[in-house]
């Protein structure tokens, strides 16, 4: 099933806006959802994807057709804090982190690591046609939508005061 944080990891143009179509997908924001989630805590297999924050955000208001708010910061970061406390859950080996940029400038690569993880091998045919589906740059939503400096500063701020810094830490606006 699919167990996203960002609404935009699953669902982006990246995997051509299948997210609620996948089967059983999963949102940390409903407590029957978390429910099960524990309840199958010891089989999972997470893979916490991130892009940049910003793009992120810009596409949530984007899709909404809503201008960059602070309700919408607040609503990525509440999905944020979900999936670090599922972080915090779990073992090491039960979960990777995949950043999108690092998967379209290095996608065989990324596939193959991801692959692996899920203990699956990935044929050189397979790790090629999967990399063909993935856009030769990401989607940088945050230059199309309009970001005032104060809301630019607040999510700065999220994220150097969440506990999940070394996760996203590293992006700029």
């Amino acid at each position: 099933f699919s167990l996203t944080g960002q609404p935009n990891a699953m669902g982006g143009r990246e995997v051509g806006y299948m997210g609620a179509g996948l089967p059983g997908p999963r949102s940390l924001a409903s407590p029957m959802d978390r429910a099960f989630i524990e309840a199958l805590k010891d089989l999972l297999r997470v893979i916490f994807v991130f892009r940049n924050p910003y793009d992120t955000i810009s596409a949530q208001a984007f899709r909404a057709d809503r201008p960059v708010s602070e309700e919408i910061i607040d609503h990525y970061f509440r999905n944020l804090n979900g999936m670090w406390s599922l972080r915090q859950q779990l073992e090491p080996g039960q979960y990777t982190i995949l950043y999108h940029e690092t998967l379209v400038g290095r996608r065989r690569e990324e596939i193959a690591r991801l692959c692996a993880f899920l203990s699956q091998t990935a044929e050189p045919g397979y790790l090629e046609r999967c990399g063909q589906a993935i856009h030769e740059s990401p989607h940088q939503r945050r230059h199309k939508t309009h970001w005032t400096e104060a809301l630019k500063s607040s999510v700065r701020r999220k994220i150097e005061a969440g506990p999940y810094r070394d996760w996203c830490g590293h992006y700029e606006f």
